[in-house]
């Protein structure tokens, strides 16, 4: 039988948009917010293929009615959604669900903001990770300080004879 080992990993839980989904992942993360930064140029990136691919749809019809190059576009946005919110699992977590966390739209999907959904869902989520890094920092700070003050005891103790080595 397997042994198990259980410890904090400081992952939290944020609800999404009203309870539409769950986001888990560790705000304190040092490597999140240059994975964020990463992601921002990735997203660039599909933005531009995005708008390359609207001037691929002609204004003329195929036999069912369809804009040419329509169904060609679809495709190619559906996978550009799928390979988006991959990046997304892979900054935040896989065990986040993207589909659910954006409502089961596309992420390049334009809000009323004028933003697309992940921009505004990064315009959300960045300010966490930004409190919690201050948070991190007190919390290093009060362990760093808690471990000198061990150590200055266990010095002072071998020193007066008391708590040495038997």
């Amino acid at each position: 039988m397997a042994k198990s080992i259980s410890f904090d990993t400081g992952v939290e839980e944020y609800e999404v948009n009203g309870g539409q989904a769950m986001l888990r992942f560790n705000p304190t993360d040092p490597g999140l917010f240059a994975r964020i930064l990463d992601l921002q140029g990735v997203i660039a990136g599909f933005e531009q293929r995005y708008a390359d691919l609207e001037g691929k749809v002609t204004g003329e019809q195929d036999e069912h009615g369809f804009p040419i190059g329509a169904d060609t576009v679809a495709q190619a946005m559906r996978q550009m959604d799928i390979e988006l919110k991959e990046e997304l699992r892979t900054v935040f977590g896989q065990g986040n669900d993207f589909d659910a966390i954006f409502g089961h739209m596309s992420a390049l999907a334009i809000t009323d903001t004028g933003n697309s959904i992940v921009g505004n869902f990064l315009e959300a989520v960045v300010p966490l990770i930004e409190g919690n890094m201050d948070e991190r920092e007190k919390i290093v700070a009060k362990v760093q300080q808690a471990k000198q003050k061990a150590a200055q005891n266990r010095a002072q103790r071998r020193a007066s004879g008391h708590g040495g080595k038997r």
